[in-house]
């Protein structure tokens, strides 16, 4: 059963592994303001370009510039452009951290149904999720809440009728997105 389990387990993959590499940084900073809760677990996947990708459980650390989150996984330098990765961590993240509900971010540049069509591009190794990857994936990891993708352009009817099955609501951006993305430290204190 579900009894005893938190309300809420917020998934993010920080595909960093590109430009962005030190606004992800940021972001799982500002998830650590406000840190994991007894209603909320936080669980990043973090890559940064040559420096490989982690797993965290994020815990508040008041403001310390730096990710104090210990990582519960070192995976050497995996391809966060490959749809199997991706399901991959939001499966771990759903078995080590089992709650209520589920909210999945997937947080990358993004390009919608335009020219490469896709999500969370890898420069390490030139690969990215398609818009049809991206179904693949969400097919492999089940049912989430809400799936949020933290990019550019993810918001267009093409992509939702790919991944429509898979959540009862999608956050996403029509537009492009200011390269700082969501404010995690806010959007925890809401969900709480």
């Amino acid at each position: 059963g579900k009894a005893g389990l938190p309300d809420w387990s917020v998934m993010v993959f920080v595909n960093g592994k590109n430009d962005l590499a030190a606004l992800g940084e940021t972001d799982v900073n500002e998830m650590e303001a406000y840190g994991s809760t007894e209603k909320v677990s936080v669980v990043a996947e973090l890559g940064l370009m040559k420096k490989g990708v982690k797993r965290y459980f994020i815990r508040k650390d008041d403001g310390n510039p730096q990710i104090t989150s210990p990582a519960a996984r070192d995976l050497g330098s995996p391809d966060m452009g490959d749809w199997k990765h991706l399901a991959d961590f939001a499966l771990w993240a759903k078995a080590a951290y089992p709650a209520r509900r589920y909210l999945l971010v997937i947080w990358n540049h993004g390009s919608g149904w335009a020219t490469s069509k896709g999500i969370s591009y890898d420069y390490e190794t030139g690969n990215h999720i398609s818009t049809p990857e991206l179904r693949q994936a969400m097919e492999k990891i089940g049912k989430v809440d809400i799936l949020a993708m933290d990019a550019c352009l993810m918001q267009m009817a093409e992509v939702d009728y790919e991944v429509r099955n898979f959540a009862d609501y999608i956050v996403a951006s029509e537009e492009t997105e200011p390269g700082y993305g969501y404010p995690y430290d806010g959007l925890l204190a809401t969900l709480n």
